[in-house]
């Protein structure tokens, strides 16, 4: 079965089966995951439910490499099987991420090139993360992992067979109401709710996702209930007082997890998310 091809910080494999216990339990005609990051449990329900799927996010990149695996696999795979035995073969590992990170910048490959480009340095950054300075330019440091770390081909042509059928788009949150068919299921995975006020804990430079976006994002749960959608909410770095404010009367589950310190998977410590919905599971 199809996974996630690339590592996101924040991921949720780990509380994969607690997600699709809900899924399951509802009947629906379009799953919208519009936060979809790596995308676990976009591949859960392809896996195993017979749905239209439409996925969004609003990091550029990260869209344009979905779009790439989904109409260019082979070539793409061909291109990182050329990228990755480059790295196997050089002696400084740390220097040829950095060309390759510069290169990326510069934006001077063909599409195909690009995808693969991102993926290498999804695999060989710092704990999965996607960041970029205000120029848009990716800058997430070197992670300094063994090996070439290669990527799964065969998962790759399998989530290309999943991204077939799948509306890939980029932007808001919001619109993507605008793609479903019928009654819909709406998987929200919004980056963590900064600590204090208004910042940007968990920007990605030039899209920082505020706290006033979680409250526009509340509000906009609270149409779709209002429209006879589902909606799963996900959610770290909350507290009761914050699910009493947005959320109320909304279903809520805590559910424990374990969050990576570093680029070592060693050093995890224990936390918990909140999964939040209109129904019962």
């Amino acid at each position: 079965m199809a996974k996630p091809f690339i590592k996101w910080a924040g991921g949720k494999r780990q509380i994969l089966d607690d997600l699709m216990s809900y899924v399951s339990s509802v009947e629906f005609d379009t799953y919208v995951e519009p936060f979809v990051g790596g995308g676990a449990l976009f591949f859960g329900v392809k896996n195993k439910i017979k749905c239209n799927t439409v996925i969004n996010d609003i990091i550029p990149d990260l869209i344009f490499t979905y779009r790439v695996v989904k109409s260019d696999v082979s070539p793409l795979i061909d291109e990182l099987t050329l990228l990755f035995n480059e790295l196997r073969e050089t002696e400084n590992k740390e220097k040829h991420y950095y060309e390759v990170r510069c290169r990326f910048n510069k934006k001077i490959s063909n599409p195909i090139k690009r995808a693969a480009e991102f993926i290498y340095l999804n695999r060989r950054g710092y704990s999965g993360l996607y960041r970029a300075n205000r120029k848009g330019e990716f800058n997430v440091p070197y992670g300094h992992y063994k090996g070439a770390n290669f990527p799964d081909f065969e998962n790759l042509r399998k989530a290309s067979e999943a991204l077939r059928s799948t509306i890939i788009d980029l932007g808001d949150f919001e619109l993507s109401l605008d793609k479903i068919t019928g009654t819909g299921f709406f998987y929200f995975d919004p980056p963590y709710k900064p600590f204090t006020g208004d910042g940007d804990f968990a920007g990605y430079g030039l899209n920082p996702f505020r706290h006033s976006d979680h409250k526009r994002l509340s509000q906009f749960a609270r149409e779709l209930h209002e429209k006879g959608h589902y909606i799963l909410i996900s959610m770290g770095n909350v507290d009761h007082a914050f699910i009493d404010t947005y959320y109320k009367n909304f279903t809520v589950k805590k559910v424990n997890t374990k969050r990576i310190l570093s680029y070592d998977e060693k050093r995890k410590y224990d936390t918990f998310d909140y999964l939040i919905s209109n129904f019962k599971e």
